[in-house]
C-alpha cells in the first residue's frame, strides 16, 4: 500500500467533482436526443471498462489479477450496486427532473454514509461534519437553483434517491476495498462486473440509437421548412398545360397565317396567268 497523499487526493476530488459536472450536461443531452438511459448506461459502462483494462494493461498489469475471497464477493456488489445501478438510476433522474433537483437528491449520499457510520458502525461523528454537510447541501441547492422551474416526478425522484443509495454503497465499499487492494484493481473489477451485467439485462448490441429524423433537430427542421412561405421554397419545375385564353391565341394566329400565305398565292398566280 503506498503512501497517502492528501493534496494529490484533493487535487483528484476536485478534478472528479469538474469532470462529473461536465458528465450531468453530456448525458442530459444524448438523453434528450432519444437515447434509452439504460442504453446509455451500458454504453458508458462498458467503454469505460475498455479504457481501464487497456490503461491497466499498460501501467500496471496486476490490477488485472481479479480478487478473491471476501473481497472478490465486495468488487461483486461494488459494480452491480456502486457502479451499474448508480449510473442507471442517476440517468433515471436526470432525464425526469431537471439536472439541478437530480443532483440535490443524489448528493444526499454523504449524509447517508455520515448516518451509517453512526448509527450502524457506532462510530463517533463530529459536529462540524453534519455542519458541513448542510453547508455543502445548501450551496449545492443554491448554485443549482432548483426553485426554478421545479417539477415533481415520481420515477424521476425515485431515480435521485436510488442514485443517493447506490452512490453511498459506492463509498462504503470502494473505502473499505480500497483499504485492502490497489485502487486502479479495485475499480477495474468494478466496471468489469457492472459491464457483465448490465449486458446481460440491456446488451449493448440490442440498444437502439435514435432516428435522425427524430431528433429535436430534425423535428426543428422539419417544421421551419414546412412553415416556410411558399416564396422561399424551392421553386418546382412542373410543366403547364396552356390555358384556354392561350389555345385561341394560338389558333387565331395560325388561321392569320394560312390566309396570309393563301393571299399571297393568289397573287402570285394573278401576277402570272397575266
Amino acid at each position: 500500500m503506498s503512501h497517502r497523499n492528501p493534496a494529490l487526493g484533493l487535487g483528484l476530488v476536485v478534478l472528479g467533482a469538474l469532470l462529473f459536472v461536465q458528465n450531468a450536461g453530456v448525458s442530459r443531452v444524448a438523453l434528450r436526443a432519444g437515447v434509452d438511459p439504460a442504453a446509455l448506461t451500458t454504453l458508458r459502462v462498458t467503454g469505460t471498462a475498455v479504457v481501464l483494462v487497456v490503461v491497466a494493461a499498460l501501467f500496471r498489469r496486476d490490477a488485472l489479477r481479479p480478487p478473491g475471497g471476501r473481497l472478490g464477493l465486495l468488487v461483486v456488489v461494488h459494480g452491480l450496486v456502486g457502479v451499474a445501478a448508480l449510473q442507471w438510476t442517476y440517468f433515471v433522474a436526470i432525464d425526469r427532473l431537471p439536472v439541478g433537483m437530480a443532483l440535490l437528491l443524489e448528493y444526499q449520499a454523504p449524509i447517508l454514509v455520515a448516518l451509517w457510520a453512526r448509527f450502524v458502525q457506532r462510530e463517533r461523528v463530529r459536529p462540524r461534519l453534519w455542519l458541513g454537510l448542510a453547508l455543502a447541501w445548501t450551496g449545492l441547492a443554491a448554485a443549482t437553483g432548483i426553485w426554478r422551474g421545479l417539477t415533481f416526478d415520481v420515477v424521476g425522484v425515485l431515480g435521485g434517491m436510488g442514485a443517493a443509495v447506490c452512490f453511498a454503497t459506492y463509498f462504503l465499499i470502494g473505502e473499505h476495498g480500497v483499504g485492502r487492494l490497489d485502487p486502479l484493481r479495485v475499480i477495474v473489477w468494478s466496471f468489469l462486473v457492472a459491464t457483465a451485467g448490465l449486458n446481460i439485462v440491456h446488451p449493448l448490441t440490442g440498444a437502439r440509437l435514435p432516428d435522425s429524423s427524430s431528433t429535436p433537430v430534425a423535428r426543428t427542421t422539419s417544421r421551419t421548412s414546412s412553415s416556410a412561405p411558399a416564396s422561399s421554397r424551392p421553386a418546382m419545375t412542373n410543366v403547364t398545360q396552356p390555358s384556354q385564353n392561350e389555345r385561341g391565341s394560338c389558333w387565331l394566329t395560325r388561321q392569320s397565317r394560312r390566309q396570309i400565305d393563301s393571299g399571297s398565292g393568289c397573287a402570285v398566280e394573278s401576277s402570272v396567268s397575266a
